[in-house]
C-alpha cells in the first residue's frame, strides 16, 4: 500500500494533545510542546542512515533504533532554518503544530508517528519505516500506471484525504513524491499519504 507524508495544517475545529512546558535549557525556545515529545539525544538512541527525501525545511532519513534494530523514517527539522520561521519561537510553533496533528492521526493510509524527540534546536519526528519508495520513483522506473492499476491507488489516497478532512486537517503537499508505499512490490498495495 501507499501512505501520505508531507505537510499538514489544521483548522480551528481540530483538537490538540495535552501540552507541557519544556525548559529552554534543552536548547529550545521554552514554548509549550506536547507531553509526548521526549527531550533526549537523538543519536544516543538512533543511528542515522541514508537520505530518503528533502523538503523545504526538513529532510527525511532512514534511521535504525539502536535498542531494537528497527528501521524507521525520521523527519528532521532544524529550528534555526530560516525557511521554518523568522525566529526560534516561530519555528518551534510550526513544528509543534505538526507534531500535535500527526499524534492524533490513526489511519491505514496515513503515515504513523511513532515518537518525537527534541534535542537542542532540532526536532526528530520518528515514523514507521515504509520501504516501498514513493510513487514518483515508481512512475520513473516502470512508466505511467494504467487506469486499472491507478484506480485502487487513487481510492486509497481519496480515503486518506477524506479521513484528514473529516478532522479539519489539510495535507498541503499532496504529490507523487509524498505518496509512499509500504513495500517494494509493483502491484498496488497499501500506500501512505
Amino acid at each position: 500500500g501507499v501512505a501520505a507524508t508531507g505537510g499538514s495544517s489544521t483548522g480551528a475545529g481540530a483538537s490538540t494533545a495535552g501540552v507541557t512546558s519544556v525548559a529552554s535549557g534543552a536548547g529550545g525556545s521554552g514554548l509549550e510542546v506536547p507531553k509526548s515529545v521526549r527531550v533526549t539525544s537523538f543519536t544516543a538512541e538512533y543511528t542515522v542512515a541514508e537520505m530518503l527525501g528533502r523538503g523545504r525545511f526538513s529532510q527525511v532519513r532512514r534511521c535504525v533504533q539502536q535498542r531494537s534494530g528497527k528501521s524507521v523514517a525520521v523527519k528532521m527539522m532544524d529550528l534555526t532554518d530560516p525557511e521554518l520561521g523568522t525566529n526560534l519561537q516561530e519555528a518551534e510553533r510550526e513544528v509543534v503544530a505538526e507534531v500535535r496533528i500527526l499524534a492524533e492521526l490513526d489511519h491505514l493510509g496515513v503515515v504513523k508517528l511513532l515518537e518525537t524527540i527534541k534535542w537542542e534546536d532540532k526536532y526528530y519526528l520518528v515514523t514507521e519505516g515504509l520501504s516501498g519508495g514513493d510513487l514518483f520513483d515508481r512512475i520513473e522506473r516502470h512508466g505511467p500506471y494504467s487506469e486499472d492499476d491507478a484506480a485502487p491507488l487513487l481510492l486509497q489516497v481519496a480515503n486518506a484525504v477524506s479521513f484528514l478532512h473529516e478532522r479539519q486537517v489539510v495535507h498541503r503537499d499532496l504529490k507523487p513524491d509524498n505518496l509512499v508505499f509500504v513495500d517494494g512490490e509493483r502491484e498496488i498495495g497499501r500506500a501512505h499519504v
